[in-house]
């Protein structure tokens, strides 16, 4: 996940951060790696609500009933999507 203010060029400056996903299909875990950079205005913790889709479910949480509440502060997190 890319992320900058979205209102300058500061980003050509560094200005941005980036958080990389991973899935392991076989293991059904989802991986967020550690936050890489940084910018003022940045949130520094953030709650991301993960669905699981499939040809029953996950075109919407109501619709879901298999998704996770991750609550993400930039340090590598793994989940099981059991």
């Amino acid at each position: 996940l890319y992320e900058d203010e979205n209102d300058n060029f500061n980003y050509e400056k560094g200005k941005y951060t980036i958080m990389p996903f991973s899935w392991n299909d076989k293991a059904k875990t989802l991986t967020i790696g550690n936050r890489q950079g940084e910018f003022h205005a940045m949130l520094r913790k953030r709650t991301i609500t993960v669905v699981v889709v499939n040809q029953a479910t996950g075109t919407g949480l109501e619709l879901s009933k298999t998704f996770t509440t991750i609550h993400y502060s930039g340090k590598t997190i793994t989940i099981g999507m059991n």
